[in-house]
């Protein structure tokens, strides 16, 4: 018998895979359709948060949507986009947008990943 961390683990696995490649692929066109890196980067995870904070509060966590979690995924998120921001700045200068655009997505699904396990729904 599996166990109900295994499956919950699962779940915030499949919810992850959906919110990225929805994310991704939102910053990635908004990206080369409008051609500003920051833009496609906040266009898409406005989009990416909506979607992860619906699959992984109903699916994932089979959790309530309440006040303390929206409150406590939307810190969590803002955080992470500003630290992404900030990240995506400074290698831009460095390496290609797209390639810069995929490691700042590397960086806020491992920070949000963790700190929403370990704080909002715990």
């Amino acid at each position: 018998m599996k166990s109900p961390r295994f499956e919950t683990q699962k779940r915030f696995l499949i919810s992850g895979i959906i919110n990225t490649l929805i994310g991704t692929s939102a910053i990635l066109f908004f990206q080369l359709f409008f051609g500003n890196p920051y833009f496609a980067n906040v266009l898409g995870y406005i989009l990416g948060g909506a979607v992860g904070y619906l699959t992984h509060t109903g699916y994932t966590f089979k959790s309530r949507f309440s006040k303390h979690n929206f409150m406590g995924y939307t810190l969590i998120w803002l955080t992470g986009v500003s630290f992404n921001l900030l990240l995506l700045k400074f290698l831009i200068v460095y390496v290609h947008p797209l390639l810069a655009q995929c490691v700042a997505v590397g960086f806020f699904i491992s920070y949000s990943y963790y700190l929403q396990a370990k704080i909002v729904y715990r």
